[in-house]
């Protein structure tokens, strides 16, 4: 190349050096658009899945309100059905206490030891049975480790206070932790005929 001579690219002839110029502009466009076009992508990208998250969120959602209310529902029938079967428990251990009780006013009782008081506990299909006398002390029974124990004795035995009160009455109690060992148990208590005494049974 001669001294002084300008670069052959700086000698294009003006349309070579316009169409090089046009292909820069054209590459830089090209590339902005494809810098365009992989945001625009990353956006809905983005986009698309917070719809995704926010739409699974409120089927979530739904689908816990209506799990929630069958289960509210399926308790209430449970808890229906509980009263329903404590009701008949208590109906049947009143029974079952007063037919205690009349067995022990036909028998000659009076001679009975904790041991015979535990026999006719398996006889009868009970776990305990209790003598009360007439101030609402226990005096006598299948289990002597309880007596003494009275109706003041406790908040669980407290609620057998009406009997003093009535001698026609029957009781059941609920299910409830007994006051001397805290054990989980259904007590039911009746009046004797005589009404000398009352007659506890415990399951």
């Amino acid at each position: 190349m001669l001294r002084g001579a300008a670069p052959f690219r700086d000698n294009l002839p003006p349309i070579l050096q316009q169409r090089k110029r046009a292909g820069h502009d054209f590459k830089k466009c090209e590339h902005q658009a494809n810098l365009i076009v992989s945001i625009l992508f990353c956006a809905i990208l983005v986009g698309s899945t917070l719809l995704q998250i926010s739409a699974n969120r409120r089927n979530a959602q739904l689908a816990c309100s209506i799990i929630t209310d069958q289960l509210e529902d399926v308790i209430s029938i449970n808890e229906q059905d509980v009263e329903l079967l404590l009701s008949t428990l208590k109906d049947e251990y009143i029974v079952r206490v007063r037919m205690t009780s009349d067995l022990l006013d036909a028998a000659d009782d009076s001679q009975l030891s904790a041991h015979e008081y535990e026999e006719l506990t398996a006889r009868l299909q009970v776990d305990e049975i209790h003598i009360f006398d007439e101030p609402g002390t226990i005096v006598d029974g299948s289990v002597p480790e309880y007596y003494g124990y009275s109706f003041r004795s406790g908040q669980q035995m407290s609620y057998f206070l009406p009997m003093l009160a009535d001698r026609t009455l029957s009781m059941c109690q609920g299910i409830t932790p007994n006051t001397a060992e805290g054990k989980s148990m259904m007590y039911a208590i009746t009046w004797n005929t005589a009404g000398t005494r009352m007659v506890q049974i415990g399951i």
